[in-house]
């Protein structure tokens, strides 16, 4: 029981440390797009240029950590091991998708769901299955303007089961 808590804390802790990488990237970039103008496009003293050119070296730094961080869970989730359970696919969905609606409707987002079945009985690992849904929700909700929406659809067909994500967003620079 210990054993399994301790796992647990550490896990939410890596997802803690991952999902704040991934975060961070996008101010970064958009830290280091106006340095590059400001290079590029002012007069600058030499001391001018040293100190922009290491603003933009040490944005690069961090950027690199957080992808290291970012291609940590990524190699987490497709070389450990995988733990399947049984699941509804639409109740797992639409109970995982609520932790998205308060910062939808902050931004003023529609999240819809939409289905073509009323039941189906899935074999997933969780966790790793979080994670993508995770992942690619932050990514729709984040590039997607006000009044907007983010569609997730469940569908199946007569081998195979489907979620697909898509938004009205700018799509991902």
């Amino acid at each position: 029981m210990w054993l399994r808590k301790d796992r647990n804390n550490s896990k939410e802790k890596i997802r803690f440390f991952i999902n704040t990488a991934h975060d961070i990237r996008t101010p970064l970039t958009l830290i280091k797009a106006p340095l590059g103008e400001i290079l590029k496009n002012e007069n600058l003293s030499e001391q001018g240029r040293i100190n922009i050119n290491l603003a933009i070296q040490n944005t690069d730094n961090l950027s690199e950590l957080a992808s290291n961080l970012i291609n940590f869970e990524k190699e987490e989730l497709y070389t450990s091991t995988v733990y399947v359970s049984r699941y509804e696919l639409n109740n797992y969905i639409k109970n995982y998708l609520e932790q998205f609606n308060l910062y939808a409707r902050k931004r003023q987002i529609n999240i819809i769901f939409e289905t073509n079945f009323e039941s189906q009985e899935v074999w997933l690992d969780r966790n790793k299955m979080d994670s993508i849904i995770r992942n690619l929700m932050t990514n729709a909700l984040k590039y997607t303007c006000q009044g907007g929406n983010v569609t997730v659809q469940t569908q199946k067909n007569k081998s195979h089961w489907f979620i697909t994500i898509t938004d009205t967003g700018i799509g991902i620079p």
